[in-house]
């Protein structure tokens, strides 16, 4: 009977080392999105100021 207790948490650890693994992935990944799309804003923001000094002139 140990041993099934032994065998079952360690299944119980790895599955709980999976879900931390695959949020800690998942939290990176949405940083990371977050971080492109504010850079693309920047861009944005630059190319408009681009086309107003352009346009100015």
């Amino acid at each position: 009977m140990s041993a099934l207790k032994a065998k079952t948490a360690k299944i119980h650890a790895e599955m709980a080392s999976a879900d931390k693994r695959r949020f800690f992935e998942e939290t990176r990944k949405r940083m990371l999105e977050a971080q492109s799309k504010e850079m693309r804003e920047e861009e944005w923001e630059a190319e408009i100021e681009m086309m107003k000094m352009f346009k100015t002139r």
